[in-house]
């Protein structure tokens, strides 16, 4: 076998050997969807349905958070700490952890609610809010009622995930949507920079009463969440785990260009960490945080080269659906994908907008592919 032989905490599953087999085991969990949902869903309104469900779970999701930070910092007990739900699920026992971190001797506690990790809600909830913008600029009823108060419903809560990977993914996600929603609809996209402006003020006036009022160090906070915890590589700035990877990738033109596998490249990329990463990453299974970049570390850049093909192709199908939120949910999930390793959506999208490709080409109602 090629992979190194190496020693890494967590038991046999986290060796060489097992980690490898239950990577390609989850892999397929997390890519049924795109089966699943291929063969249920047949309709464009059905591709509405699913983004309206997800916006709402997402709203509930939220609101347990926001009960769970009222709780949290009123008795200093986490009521629904990471390992909860699984338990709860599972009825095994594990064991349970708490996002927080101290700044400036301030306990911050990081919502979680039933989302897993701080960061895994963020994204989800970053999808969700970007999600509910389209649907609002495309007029679609379902997704837009109320769309200035679930916006600032989630916006707050993705705040209190402090979550880098959520923060980049929203900051890139605005960017592009407004860039391609101007293009398509300017009357209403002037309506979302109007709502934008708005919240923008609302935001530095939160952020000077809380600096002044409350003494809280809100500038600290954010620089903590951001820019601080990036390490240098040989190609600048980049998070932690990902600096390493890249310098491995950089001396490895063979893995560069066909991968190490699926959740090995911890095992050839562990000696470039940095030093201060090493003491708590060192000897540990890790991956990309970076979409683009895991995808390349384990397939490669032909592997890459083949999801873009297929990225393609679901765009170019999309655009015979004639429905307003097939392309940009696509969008959304593919840059969820690319930057944030968040695939679980991307294979639901995929498959549903294949099922209603497919149901309307046996019926007629659309053309053959361009492919």
């Amino acid at each position: 076998m090629f992979l190194p032989e190496a020693h890494i905490a967590g038991g046999a599953l986290r060796s060489p050997s097992g980690r490898s087999v239950a990577q390609l085991v989850m892999l397929f969990f997390v890519a049924a969807p795109l089966v699943i949902a291929a063969r249920f869903c047949h309709s464009p309104h059905l591709l509405i349905e699913l983004a309206n469900a997800y916006v709402k779970s997402s709203l509930i999701l939220a609101a347990v958070g926001y009960l769970q930070m009222f709780i949290w910092y009123g008795t200093g007990e986490n009521p629904f700490p990471i390992g909860l739900f699984d338990t709860l699920v599972t009825g095994k026992q594990d064991q349970y952890r708490s996002g927080l971190f101290v700044l400036d001797g301030l306990d911050v506690y990081r919502m979680n609610s039933f989302g897993g990790e701080p960061k895994n809600l963020g994204q989800a909830l970053v999808i969700a809010l970007l999600v509910l913008i389209w649907g609002f600029n495309a007029g679609i009823v379902s997704i837009a009622r109320r769309f200035m108060a679930k916006a600032l419903f989630l916006l707050v809560a993705i705040f209190l995930t402090q979550s880098t990977s959520a923060f980049m993914l929203l900051a890139l996600g605005l960017i592009i949507m407004t860039i391609a929603g101007a293009m398509e609809a300017a009357a209403n996209w002037r309506r979302v920079v109007g709502f934008a402006a708005i919240g923008t003020i609302v935001a530095l006036v939160g952020f000077v009463v809380v600096n002044l009022w409350f003494n809280l160090p809100v500038a600290d906070l954010i620089a903590a969440r951001t820019h601080v915890r990036f390490s240098e590589s040989e190609f600048g700035l980049l998070d932690d785990f990902d600096a390493a990877i890249v310098d491995f990738l950089a001396e490895h033109w063979a893995a560069l260009l066909f991968g190490v596998g699926v959740g090995n490249v911890h095992l050839f990329a562990n000696s470039y960490l940095t030093p201060d990463v090493a003491e708590f990453a060192g000897g540990t299974s890790f991956v990309a945080k970076l979409g683009f970049l895991r995808i390349v570390s384990e397939t490669g850049i032909i592997g890459g080269l083949l999801l873009l093909f297929f990225v393609s192709r679901l765009w170019a199908m999309a655009g015979q659906l004639g429905n307003k939120l097939a392309r940009p949910v696509l969008m959304i999930a593919a840059l969820a994908y690319f930057l944030v390793a968040h695939a679980s959506l991307f294979y639901i999208v995929s498959g549903a907008i294949i099922g209603t490709i497919c149901a309307q080409r046996s019926s007629g109602l659309v053309r053959a592919s361009p492919y």
